[in-house]
């Protein structure tokens, strides 16, 4: 696409607009081969009008599609350009302010993002500002997975080429294993590190989930919780028999099922929308029946 060039990019958000560069990303992404795949690029699209037209962050409407890709991408660059104290709190303010939990959500995890980059992908330092601004456990854990996230797609090609690097390694568990001491700091990386593992692993979901088994004993549900979340992630098009059929892969011990369903459903509600809240929902009827109640009344507290 456009986007994969920063030349071709700044000359069609430039000669075009962001709006209409935007609506062609869209339409690309509805061709089925591209399985809806435009949040990463709209991240570049975004950086681009930031760059040329200092587009706004805190418009009254946010941008929503490509899943938000536009919207984190202004964000994350606003707080990677001028990540001074005061801006990073106020785009946190303006996140408290968003009508809608699943806005706020995404939100905060657009400042996690940008607080990676603002700091060169140096974690230990972006996860000390997210808990300076961060008021409460879940807006850390928001802010954190943000972080973790971005630091994990610069194992894609769209940022790798762009000189991005994250904390990466050939490790599986790296950087997980070499992060704070801070439990909950570790346990939101990894509910995100499957996303890399996939890369090193050439998207091999046994061997994923081999390594998620071999995690420290208290880390493994949310590694296990984190293949569900990686099953629904794009670039694949929200597809609930694609998703159970990785879960169906992971341990029948304990919770792990519970723990796999957990993250598609999260992956469909955050990501996807409200739109996908259908395709959840018929996710949780292909679960073993004591699961199925538990799945439904964890989609249905989603809401918009």
């Amino acid at each position: 696409t456009v986007a994969a060039d920063d030349t071709q990019l700044r000359y069609w958000v430039k000669v075009a607009g962001s709006e209409k560069v935007m609506g062609k990303l869209v339409s690309d992404a509805a061709i089925p081969e591209r399985g809806g795949w435009c949040h990463l690029p709209a991240h570049f699209v975004a950086r681009m009008s930031y760059r040329l037209f200092e587009s706004s962050p805190f418009a009254e409407e946010i941008e929503t599609r490509c899943q938000f890709g536009y919207y984190h991408g202004l964000i994350d660059t606003y707080i990677s350009e001028k990540g001074t104290a005061d801006i990073v709190a106020r785009v946190f303010d303006h996140c408290r302010t968003l009508p809608g939990a699943i806005n706020r959500v995404r939100c905060m995890q657009g400042v996690g993002e940008g607080l990676a980059i603002y700091t060169n992908y140096e974690l230990p330092t972006a996860l000390r500002l997210c808990d300076s601004f961060t008021e409460t456990r879940r807006e850390k854990d928001i802010c954190y997975i943000g972080i973790f996230m971005k630091n994990a797609f610069t194992s894609y090609d769209i940022f790798a080429t762009r000189g991005e690097i994250g904390m990466i390694g050939k490790n599986p568990h790296f950087p997980c294993n070499v992060l704070s001491e801070d439990e909950r700091v570790r346990e939101m990386c990894y509910y995100v590190q499957p996303l890399i593992m996939l890369q090193l692993y050439n998207n091999d979901f046994d061997k994923v989930i081999a390594a998620c088994l071999s995690a420290p004993e208290n880390m493994k549900t949310y590694c296990i919780s984190g293949v569900g979340f990686s099953a629904a992630v794009p670039p694949a098009l929200p597809d609930a028999r694609q998703a159970f059929s990785v879960c169906d892969k992971v341990p029948k011990s304990g919770t792990y099922s519970r723990e796999c369903a957990t993250g598609v459903i999260e992956m469909f509600a955050y990501i996807w929308g409200s739109g996908f809240n259908e395709e959840a929902r018929r996710f949780c009827t292909l679960l073993d029946k004591k699961e199925q109640e538990i799945c439904l009344s964890y989609a249905a507290s989603f809401k918009e």
